[in-house]
């Protein structure tokens, strides 16, 4: 986290998938690069390792495990845009449907 004004702290957090949709596993390598992008756009996160979910799209049931990261830092449009544009390349590197992300304002250290 940088050391910029940090009382307006958000939380963002992304699922990374560890299966393709079609059931297969996802290669380490490319879970291994995502996390180091993170880490080196932010200096800091939290993986919080296998974690099983189960989503509908389009009537159909997908069961799977994901890695959920989570970056705390100062909120800025910058930021919103670097995890936008990021989750675009996720979708197509880890060949997703979707990849869920969320933001969470709030956030107040202590």
């Amino acid at each position: 986290m940088t050391s910029r004004n940090l009382s307006n702290l958000v939380e963002y957090i992304i699922y990374i998938p560890l299966y393709y949709n079609d059931g297969k596993r996802i290669e380490k390598q490319k879970i291994e690069l995502t996390i180091e992008e993170i880490l080196m756009q932010f200096d800091g996160l939290t993986q919080e390792r296998v974690n099983d979910g189960i989503w509908i799209y389009k009537n159909k049931r997908y069961r799977d495990k994901v890695d959920k990261v989570t970056v705390l830092t100062y909120d800025s449009p910058e930021h919103d845009l670097w995890f936008i544009n990021f989750k675009k390349i996720l979708r197509k590197r880890l060949k997703q449907i979707d990849i869920y992300l969320v933001k969470n304002y709030g956030i107040e250290r202590l």
